[in-house]
């Protein structure tokens, strides 16, 4: 039986019961894929993403940098975080118990805000704590093909020898709608586009592989931008099942699925059984195999597998950081993926200056935007970054204070 047939559905109890829980840390006693900011870590998380900055890869080069040693690509954190001790009062328990609300629903990645204080450094281990922030319904959802739950969480994260300092806050839009429904038809011609490659659209892609530009070392100063300044070009692609792998390597399951192997496997199968179903032959295997396995792809109503929102997120990062160059820093970056990326589909991201603007914690800053398109020239991803830039003395300032960061200024971007 596939999985389509026995999935979960949405509920005017589900959604109540999910709504009691906004504002309530959650509890987890999962291990991060990274407990430690280390070499190999960042190492593991870049080449996983296809980023050869030689300011996460190699020592050598780092140590001669501004910052003296090798530091994490901008969203490395998601790779992190310990999960801070929660205690809960009587009634946060009971708002909490009962298990997931929406386990077994369709859930897709939507938008991803982060603001950042800094890179991580070698030897920090990052905490974390993570609420349910923002809950909306929507009765006609276009990609649900009828109700849809945008849920918002707010994730935190602080140091463990440095407990006020906040090094990264991330507020990720989820999108929750019945996996039988949604994104259920062809027949628009949405996706309905070439996968197949000619040798000469290889070597186009080959191209822009060898031609990518990485600043490096090169100071680019606040006054040196204008708007309309050109960010350059990478591409992504075509995606293949290795891509996914590797990305798992660098970046783990995620700490929301808690997905390991065998026993592993079998006992987080206990923990939440929605989140499994039964292949042809009767084995049980995680529903997040419909991001490398054709049928279960076919299973939840996609035509292809297809990647992580998160994926191209990072991927704009690095766009960003190759420009600003190993003295600049993102500062925020906020994405929104605006149609899947399947497997044989390629990415090709482009940026420019959008403006400059001033933040109250950062200083003077430099907004861009990125642009994802795939290979039939849809646009399907979208993310804006502000930027710090050395100013005209060349110094940089490694934190930003966010322990005085307000939810409001992750609210100005507009994408």
């Amino acid at each position: 039986m596939s999985t389509a047939e026995t999935a979960a559905r949405l509920t005017d109890e589900s959604i109540e019961r999910m709504q009691r829980r906004i504002g309530i840390k959650q509890r987890s006693r999962r291990r991060p894929h990274n407990e430690w900011v280390t070499v190999d870590g960042i190492h593991h998380f870049a080449r996983g993403n296809g980023d050869i900055n030689p300011l996460w890869l190699e020592q050598d080069y780092a140590r001669e940098s501004v910052w003296g040693e090798v530091v994490s690509p901008p969203l490395f954190a998601s790779a992190c975080g310990v999960h801070e001790a929660v205690t809960w009062t009587l009634e946060e328990q009971e708002a909490m118990s009962g298990g997931d609300p929406f386990r077994g629903v369709g859930q897709y990645q939507a938008e991803d805000s982060w603001t950042l204080a800094g890179p991580l450094r070698i030897g920090m281990r990052p905490t974390t704590t993570t609420h349910l922030h923002d809950l909306r319904v929507k009765e006609d959802s276009n990609f649900a093909g009828g109700l849809a739950v945008y849920l918002t969480f707010r994730q935190v994260y602080r140091l463990d020898e440095e407990p006020d300092v906040v090094m990264a806050i991330c507020d990720r839009k989820f999108i929750y709608a019945d996996r039988d429904k949604s994104v259920r038809s062809d027949s628009s011609g949405r996706y309905n586009y070439s996968r197949d490659y000619t040798s000469e659209q290889i070597a186009e892609i080959d191209a822009a592989y060898a031609a990518e530009f990485i600043r490096g070392r090169e100071l680019l100063r606040h006054d040196d931008v204008t708007v309309g300044d050109g960010l350059g070009r990478i591409v992504k692609g075509p995606l293949t099942v290795t891509d996914i792998i590797g990305f798992h390597v660098g970046w783990g399951f995620g700490n929301l699925f808690g997905i390991g192997a065998l026993r592993a496997a079998y006992l987080n199968r206990q923990r939440v059984p929605g989140f499994y179903g039964r292949d042809d032959h009767g084995i049980p295997d995680a529903v997040q195999k419909c991001h490398w396995d054709q049928k279960q792809a076919e299973a939840v109503g996609h035509p292809a597998p297809y990647d992580y929102g998160l994926m191209r997120v990072i991927w704009a990062g690095q766009l960003v950081s190759n420009w600003i160059g190993d003295a600049g820093q993102v500062y925020r970056i906020t994405s929104r993926v605006t149609r899947f990326n399947y497997l044989g589909d390629t990415t090709w991201l482009t940026g420019e200056v959008i403006g400059k603007v001033s933040d109250d914690l950062a200083g003077p800053l430099v907004r861009v935007r990125v642009t994802g398109t795939n290979q039939a020239g849809m646009q399907t991803c979208v993310t804006e970054a502000d930027v710090r830039l050395p100013l005209a003395d060349g110094k940089i300032r490694e934190r930003v204070p966010l322990s005085a960061w307000s939810p409001a200024s992750a609210d100005e971007m507009a994408i």
